[in-house]
């Protein structure tokens, strides 16, 4: 059981990862697709930064769907931990969307703290799950010397 729950939330994690950083590319390359009055939080920062982020958030889904789980959920969790850091440092006004999921998501000020937040936690979730899992999987039975 705990193999399929640890499976579905890497999994989802990967598809969050990889729409966030899919929809950014999109929204900062067709950006008339945006038609909100007051522009997204992450338009404060370098279209070269956001891009940066995109690429990282789609590496982190191709590392968690490749295998490479315990890497792929510490380095969400950096990344979630960078994006705290940057709320706290510069609070979106509360008309303002986050932009996190390039246009797709409109989440306010409040709601953006509490999306991080909840991922922090699936991705603390997840990592104990797969650190329960992989020894489990590698276990190569030794024979027994004592039998021979």
């Amino acid at each position: 059981m705990r193999l399929w729950i640890g499976r579905i939330i890497v999994y989802t994690l990967a598809i969050v990862w990889g729409v966030a950083g899919i929809a950014k590319l999109v929204s900062i390359s067709l950006p008339a697709l945006n038609q909100s009055p007051v522009p997204p939080w992450s338009a404060q920062f370098p279209v070269a930064l956001i891009v940066l982020v995109a690429i990282v958030e789609i590496i982190l889904a191709i590392m968690l769907i490749a295998g490479h789980r315990k890497q792929g959920l510490i380095g969400g969790l950096i990344l979630l931990t960078g994006f705290a850091a940057m709320v706290a440092l510069f609070p979106p006004t509360p008309a303002q969307t986050c932009g996190c999921l390039g246009d797709l998501a409109l989440l306010d000020a409040d709601a953006m703290l509490s999306h991080i937040i909840l991922l922090l936690g699936l991705h603390t979730l997840g990592y104990a799950m797969v650190e329960k899992i992989l020894p489990n999987h590698k276990r190569v039975r030794q024979p027994n010397s004592s039998c021979i």
